[in-house]
């Protein structure tokens, strides 16, 4: 069957083999043009697989090499070659466009082939056609803020603006995804004369007639910067770990005639909230696994593949399950969420970013019928001999499916992995805590579990769980603690998570902000900020800003100016339409990393040692298990259930799982409520307690007083060898930039090519 764009890949193939000479061809083609119209403004370009064959070997490299070369190098080919999958084109021509052009993965105008195969009347000609393309929607490009160019003052010629995270439910973001932004929608030639035309027509309509769309402006971009937005963005490297209010990227115009672009791309670039609190928040999970890691386990091998992405399925779109599971693969590689592996590939430079198993659903299961239940899960192992396997075990009765079938009459199917994988058992209902404590105590009376060197027990390494049931970051950590508290490893759990990490989150998750912070009129230049007496927790910042480190070894962003620019860690990575700094997934993950302290040695996972209690992340070598804190007796206490106050009313806080405790003889008391299981909130009201009666007996000897001292020494020492480093940087290229005029080689040009020191790591 033909394809149903058959005449226009036709047409789009002669376009590629035409030559000048060859004016019947092209009388041929352009015999009935409006046949590969229509009213659609895009349609991609179908091709059969043969028709894609066909296409490369006629893609003649001396033809592309004279178009290449009679255009800008921003010139953009980009046709999509669609049956039901991507057909690659063949490595020879493919190679060869994107060496020469910057092939995106986009959509083809149609108005633009209109305009090939009619020669184009205005005279623009098929090349400077191709150099004005830019695969993204017309109207993508003109954001909400169309009305403010002429709401500013005049003689403005410079606004520039900045990007935070105020605040919210973490206190350090992970910054990623800005570079997807950048390549994805601002990088080339982004606007053409036809773009302005349509949404000046599109922009007088939605505003009811009134003609409020600056084309004037626009057409200037056009004609003096060639459809290139004059604008430098600087941002931190991404993958840093920033505490919030901190600024994490600027932008301003770098042609004054355009200060009103700036801000046209607020809504664009504000778009970074999500892959940030989607990367933050993966990032946190990671450091909880790690906490629970360092104390049950002695191992940390199996960090990076603890939590597993499910979340494509509950994504809102496919753009946005790719972004978010971008994000999450900084800090995980487990994944079936195959758009972001795609996105992370085209974006980041990291051809397979994520892995995954072989893994069976209910529907594989429960088609066997409830009497075949223990042939379907035979059928399953048999099927896939070696490697891991999950199998999803709750589709009727999990803890006799655990205990008949798992613990009897497959235990020597299981045990024949012992050298050659894993199978992974996955309750997927019930209270996740219970379940998964209840499955491994299960699996102890039928397989050979041992204690590790830290007391705590560990399943056969052929013989794993996987909790992946309504999974957040509070559920795992009950999860985790209940294993804990049952003498289990954290080990022997992995953890799934669906909506929850990529769809559970919003902007103000972060409180993420994009505000004006400086201004420039009429060769004024003025700080400009926002202070609402109704919510001084918006106050925006003024100037130009730096992000530096503070004396107390902290980041410190300085307003007004008066930051080290020579230590400001804020780099330009965008100006003009160019991408002037590209990062792979690699080194993304490598600033993002944790550093976790095993069996007396470090193991790159993240910088110190993990410690956590009531939600707040510390780094510190006083050990709570060794310190003498001062014991609570029983009978001293004085304990309360009460049920929980505050967001959600009766409808939520039903249960008494609210704990005060009382000390009679000091009369000190906590209140504690951070968790819905009441055994917890317990145990962490007695730590809390056991802390203020060791801070009120021993004072600056206290647990948390020695721990403060010992991080206010670390951040100092850090604070000047950070110091001594940039100093010894400065100095040595000082001395190369002396040595270099003087003419004399430098110590690193007389270095081999394995001395050559790794400036990118700086």
């Amino acid at each position: 069957m033909k394809p149903p764009n058959s005449k226009l890949c036709s047409i789009v193939s002669s376009r590629f083999e035409m030559s000048a000479s060859t004016e019947t061809s092209d009388k041929k083609v352009n015999a009935n043009p409006t046949q590969a119209s229509t009213n659609i403004p895009y349609q991609r370009a179908i091709y059969s697989r043969r028709q894609a064959e066909q296409y490369s070997k006629n893609c003649h490299k001396q033809q592309i090499t004279s178009l290449c070369m009679s255009t800008s190098k921003s010139i953009e080919i980009s046709i999509f070659l669609y049956v039901k999958e991507v057909v690659q084109l063949r490595p020879s021509p493919r190679s060869f466009l994107l060496k020469h052009c910057h092939l995106h993965n986009g959509i083809l105008q149609l108005q633009i082939v209109q305009r090939i195969i009619t020669h184009d009347k205005n005279g623009a000609g098929w090349s400077s056609l191709l150099a004005n393309c830019k695969t993204i929607s017309t109207l993508e490009v003109f954001r909400k803020n169309v009305t403010h160019y002429n709401q500013y003052p005049p003689q403005t010629t410079k606004i520039y603006s900045y990007f935070e995270c105020r605040g919210g439910k973490f206190e350090d973001v992970c910054f990623f995804g800005l570079q997807y932004v950048l390549k994805r929608w601002m990088v080339g030639c982004v606007v053409n004369h036809q773009m302005i035309d349509e949404a000046k027509e599109f922009y007088k309509k939605h505003f009811t007639g009134l003609d409020v769309f600056n084309e004037n402006g626009w057409r200037y971009i056009v004609d003096y910067h060639k459809g290139r937005l004059p604008l430098r963005i600087k941002a931190v490297p991404e993958g840093s770990i920033i505490p919030y209010k901190n600024v994490l990227f600027t932008v301003e115009n770098t042609d004054p005639k355009v200060a009103w672009l700036t801000n046209w791309f607020e809504t664009l670039l504000l778009q970074v909230w999500y892959p940030i609190t989607v990367c933050t928040s993966s990032r946190y999970h990671k450091i909880l696994i790690a906490k629970y890691l360092e104390m049950t386990s002695d191992s940390s091998d199996s960090l990076p593949y603890k939590l597993h992405d499910f979340g494509y399925r509950g994504s809102s779109s496919v753009e946005s399950a790719a972004i978010g599971d971008a994000a999450h693969l900084v800090n995980f590689y487990g994944t079936d969420t195959v758009a972001g592996i795609r996105l992370c590939s085209k974006y980041y430079g990291c051809s397979m970013a994520g892995v995954s198993i072989p893994a069976a659903e209910h529907s594989t299961i429960t088609s066997w019928k409830r009497e075949n239940e223990v042939e379907a899960y035979r059928h399953l192992l048999q099927q896939y001999p070696n490697g891991l396997v999950s199998v999803v075990s709750d589709s009727y009765d999990l803890y006799s499916c655990v205990e008949k079938i798992w613990g009897h009459e497959l235990k020597e199917l299981v045990m024949q992995r012992k050298h050659h994988g894993c199978v992974i058992i996955r309750p997927d209902s019930g209270d996740p805590a219970e379940v998964t404590v209840k499955v491994l105590e299960i699996l102890a009376k039928h397989y050979p579990c041992r204690m590790n060197s830290k007391g705590y027990k560990m399943l056969p390494d052929y013989l794993r769980v996987i909790q992946a049931d309504g999974v957040s970051y509070e559920s795992m950590g009950n999860v985790l603690e209940a294993m804990k508290l049952a003498g289990w490893s954290a080990e022997n759990v992995y953890f799934g998570t669906g909506g929850s990490l990529l769809q559970r989150v919003h902007r103000d998750t972060l409180k993420c902000a994009f505000k004006c912070s400086f201004v420039i009129v009429d060769g004024e230049e003025r700080p400009v900020f926002k202070q609402p007496i109704t919510d001084r927790a918006k106050t925006s910042k003024k100037g130009r800003l730096c992000l530096n480190y503070s004396k107390d070894g902290h980041y410190e962003t300085v307003e007004l100016g008066r930051g080290d620019q020579q230590m400001d860690l804020l780099d330009v990575v965008f100006e003009n339409g160019v991408l002037l700094r590209e990062q792979s997934l690699d080194d993304i993950r490598s600033r993002a990393a944790l550093s976790l302290r095993m069996n007396g040695f470090c193991k790159r996972v993240d910088v110190g040692i993990i410690s956590l209690l009531g939600g707040i992340f510390q780094r510190c070598s006083i050990s709570r298990k060794d310190y003498p804190f001062p014991p609570l007796e029983e009978p001293d206490l004085e304990e309360k259930f009460v049920s929980g106050h505050g967001p959600g009313g009766q409808n939520v806080n039903k249960r008494q799982n609210c704990v005060f405790l009382r000390h009679v003889p000091t009369g000190l008391s906590v209140k504690v409520h951070e968790d819905r299981l009441l055994q917890r909130n317990r145990i962490i009201a007695r730590v809390r307690l056991q802390e203020k009666l060791d801070q009120l007996l021993n004072g600056e000897n206290s647990f948390l007083a020695l721990k403060a001292k010992e991080l206010k020494q670390k951040s100092l020492k850090a604070q000047w060898k950070r110091r001594k480093g940039r100093e010894m940087k400065r100095l040595a290229k000082e001395r190369q930039q002396q040595m270099l005029l003087a003419g004399e080689p430098s110590a690193v040009d007389n270095l081999t090519n394995d001395q050559q020191p790794d400036d990118h790591l700086d």
